[in-house]
């Protein structure tokens, strides 16, 4: 029995480490981020991008930094990026997926539409204290954070589309713990068509 699952959370709110949790306990996890460096390694891609976009292509390889200077603003080269790989994107997470429990990891997975190839999904949510506490930890700037949150899904909207909800304002034990009993519920249920939804706040 084979279950695609969406994994998404805003930025700082735990999304990694639940993955990563996720990854211990045996699930079967496609970072999507990494499926599409993969695809953008492919020759046939690298051809595509660069007839499509003006100097991203550097010593035959696609120039991430030269690309997402363009695409991120402009909205209409980004939606001309989003129709060349998004389908190749979803054709590869398909076929990575195996038997038991697939956990699709990608921090836009309802922005792209993603959500559609997944059986249920998994929001971690978090106050946007911690989130800001945390990236400031990691040395970012006040005008960089608001633009980061300020560019976001409302993190509200992705709770209320959620079939799960991991709240991660606690400690790291206290997260494990409920990733643990999220994903031995999970295989508990395995062959069950019918999705319940659970917000662990315990």
């Amino acid at each position: 029995m084979k279950k695609v699952i969406g994994l998404t959370g805003g930025v700082a709110s735990g999304k990694s480490t639940v993955s990563r949790f996720l990854d211990d306990f045996g699930a079967n996890i496609i970072d999507v981020d990494k499926v599409g460096h993969d695809i953008l390694l492919r020759p046939e891609v690298v051809e595509i991008i660069g007839n499509t976009f003006e100097n991203v292509i550097k010593d035959s390889v696609v120039s991430r930094q030269a690309l997402g200077s363009i695409v991120f603003s402009n909205k209409e080269k980004l939606d001309e990026l989003n129709n060349i790989m998004y389908p190749l994107m979803k054709e590869e997470i398909l076929r990575r997926i195996s038997d038991g429990i697939n956990i699709v990891d990608m921090a836009i997975l309802f922005e792209s539409g993603f959500d559609l190839i997944c059986d249920e999904v998994i929001v971690v949510h978090s106050t946007v204290k911690n989130q800001i506490e945390r990236m400031e930890m990691r040395g970012y700037d006040e005008d960089k954070i608001n633009g980061i949150l300020a560019s976001q899904m409302d993190p509200l909207l992705k709770v209320k589309r959620a079939s799960y909800v991991i709240h991660n304002d606690e400690s790291i034990d206290v997260l494990h713990r409920k990733v643990r009993y999220l994903y031995n519920y999970l295989m508990e249920n395995l062959y069950e068509h019918k999705s319940a939804r659970i917000n662990t706040t315990s």
